[in-house]
């Protein structure tokens, strides 16, 4: 009921990384994340993350928000992002779970209801750093081209 390759574009990190491959490794990284089973760590050339972003992040507002409305916190993917380290939403600093981001880590659900705190919201002040931020989330929303 629900394709695929939509999943993949709209709920995976996929559009961070396949926007800089080749457009055939692009292609088939899209089909074998849908279709295979296999890692995905292996299918895109991956630099090591920058010192400070080695645990999921939250914006304790948008937690607020999603417990108002869903009953629970959800992981968003757009707080993912490498070097992302605003919420361009409410305009504060992300906060660090205790949730690790490492590749060689296997898969286990860490549902973000049990791993989000009531954290103090601090605000970012720094135009700079919005249009940074803003920029980075302007380049993940923008569609991929597979032509």
């Amino acid at each position: 009921m629900y394709p695929l390759d939509k999943l993949v574009l709209e709920h995976t990190m996929y559009p961070q990384y396949a926007r800089f491959i080749p457009l055939e490794q692009k292609k088939a990284a899209l089909y074998r994340l849908g279709h295979d089973n296999c890692d995905a760590h292996h299918l895109f050339c991956v630099l090591p993350r920058s010192e400070g972003e080695h645990y999921l992040r939250f914006c304790p507002l948008c937690v607020n928000k999603d417990r108002e409305i869903y009953g629970e916190a959800y992981w968003h993917r757009k707080h993912q992002i490498r070097n992302m380290s605003i919420c361009t939403k409410h305009r504060c600093r992300l906060v660090e779970s205790s949730v690790p981001v490492k590749s060689e880590q296997s898969f286990v659900f860490c549902p973000a209801e049990h791993y989000t705190g009531c954290d103090k919201v601090i605000f970012e002040e720094d135009p700079q750093m919005m249009r940074f931020a803003s920029y980075i989330e302007s380049v993940f929303d923008a569609p991929i081209d597979f032509l």
